[in-house]
């Protein structure tokens, strides 16, 4: 398979190229598939994430001064990985919002019934843990969540535009930290 330099992208997509948008697609949409994949997500997931990131870039290129700093595989990569992780928030700040929602919808019942017999440890550790796990910075939240899929520090570096692991071995710490004080500082953190 061809393989093309920036400048030579960055023209093709301004001349509108076909083969070099189809180059593109054949780059990265397995690799994009796969890692979708492992974070949740599906195939058709990576399809629109790579057309939107295309039409993100087809926009830059246009204008004559853009000139990315890495070449243009990795920066539409970089591009749906942001694009997957906002997704993954959103649905995440959704699932908490119908949560609280639904139990909103019950609570003046819920003053008048008798109280239910002692709770699972397990159940509210959980729901601390998702109490303030949301609560955190969106990066903190990203990178723990990473973290907790499997995805290596180097990977997590890539994606957040760090050129040193160390700086998510650090934010990890840190960010662990926050949780866990949180977590111990509420009040219904079990003694």
């Amino acid at each position: 398979m061809a393989s093309y330099t920036k400048k030579e992208i960055i023209r093709g997509i301004r001349n509108n190229e076909n083969h070099i948008i189809h180059w593109l697609y054949k780059q990265i949409l397995p690799f994009l598939e796969a890692y979708i994949g492992n974070l949740g997500g599906s195939a058709a997931d990576a399809k629109d994430l790579f057309q939107e990131a295309m039409i993100i870039v087809f926009q830059k290129v246009r204008r004559e001064s853009f000139e990315p700093k890495k070449n243009i595989p990795e920066y539409l990569i970089g591009i749906c990985k942001k694009m997957w992780f906002d997704r993954l928030s959103e649905r995440q700040k959704r699932l908490n919002f119908e949560y609280l929602e639904g139990k909103e919808d019950g609570l003046y019942d819920e003053m008048f019934v008798e109280p239910d017999p002692p709770v699972n440890p397990q159940e509210v550790k959980r729901t601390l843990y998702i109490r303030h796990i949301t609560a955190l910075r969106k990066e903190c939240r990203e990178i723990l969540y990473l973290v907790r899929q499997g995805v290596t520090p180097e990977e997590i570096s890539r994606i957040f535009g760090y050129s040193d692991p160390k700086i998510i071995y650090n934010k990890k710490a840190y960010c662990l930290k926050k949780l866990i004080g949180r977590i111990k500082n509420d009040p219904e953190y079990p003694l």
